[in-house]
């Protein structure tokens, strides 16, 4: 609450509320991916032959596409980026589109501002390319962590459009902004229709006509973290699920160790306006700056709480 003053007290429960049993338990972990992509391929640009429309580019820098697979080396997004998975940056592109699909990535998703320069911006990619499922997956198969410091400013950036917020046919909610300026970043919401990107992972359900999963932590990974701040106006859509079950081993929801709920969130919002609409469930949360967080029944899953796991 802006208007509060003093130190924050310590979290605690509020009896005799308890805690909310993880929902996504029994999801089952994805499979590493057969397609590698090479790197993002630069679009809209002076030093590249290809366009697309998902590009929000205003001044004519271009945009970094990257496409779903496996991604040994992590995700680095930003023009003082320099990961070994990408190719040496042709101009300083500080835009990035991510086309439908699941992303398991390990080395986790970081952005990184060349001095002097602008800061990154994280945007869907064509909602009907990738593998055809309307949105992204970014599954962390390690502690890598996401560590995302954007702002998308709208003198170099267009807005997003409201009406791309939901899945097809789906009306978007009241609390919907206009236009959005910042990072946007959506889950699924259907199942992929291109078995060559979603390979070998095509059964599994992770999309939702409202969205589906967007963030997925793996649940063996120790101390991993989420962190997500832009100045300007943002939107997450989907489920955000960083629950650390296990200490070791395979990426599981059952059986849980009481050594493991060390997982953490932190959404954090600075002159603009912070949305995410979905399901978060995390070990810790911290939420900063004004935000609209809605977590009905409408959305994603059909038991929706902020869920501290304990």
């Amino acid at each position: 609450n802006p208007s509060c003053s003093g130190a924050q007290a310590p979290a605690q429960w509020v009896s005799p509320n308890s805690p909310v049993a993880d929902q996504l338990s029994g999801l089952a972990a994805p499979a590493q991916p057969t397609n590698v992509p090479p790197g993002p391929t630069l679009v809209n640009s002076p030093l590249s032959v290809v366009s697309t429309p998902a590009c929000p580019d205003e001044i004519g820098e271009g945009c970094e596409e990257f496409s779903p697979g496996y991604y040994p080396n992590g995700i680095c997004v930003g023009a003082g980026c320099n990961y070994t998975n990408q190719p040496p940056k042709q101009a300083a592109v500080d835009i990035a589109i991510f086309d439908p699909g699941l992303y398991y990535i390990k080395g986790g998703i970081h952005t990184a501002q060349a001095s002097g320069g602008s800061f990154p911006c994280l945007r869907p990619g064509p909602p009907t390319g990738g593998d055809g499922s309307g949105g992204t997956v970014f599954y962390l198969a390690d502690a890598g962590s996401v560590a995302i410091n954007a702002n998308c400013n709208e003198d170099r950036v267009d807005t997003f459009p409201r009406a791309q917020l939901s899945c097809p046919g789906v009306a978007a909610p009241s609390y919907f902004p206009g236009t959005t300026e910042g990072v946007v970043l959506l889950g699924p919401c259907q199942a992929p229709t291109v078995q060559s990107l979603c390979d070998p992972n095509c059964n599994l359900v992770f999309y939702n006509n409202q969205r589906g999963i967007l963030f997925f932590q793996n649940r063996a990974s120790d101390a991993a973290t989420l962190q997500v701040q832009d100045d300007e106006d943002w939107v997450l859509g989907g489920a955000i699920y960083f629950h650390q079950c296990v200490t070791s081993g395979v990426d599981t929801g059952i059986g849980c160790s009481t050594s493991a709920y060390n997982d953490s969130v932190t959404l954090l919002s600075g002159g603009g306006q912070g949305t995410v609409f979905g399901t978060i469930i995390a070990d810790q949360i911290s939420l900063t700056g004004p935000l609209t967080v809605d977590l009905n029944s409408t959305v994603t899953y059909p038991t929706l709480k902020a869920t501290l796991l304990q």
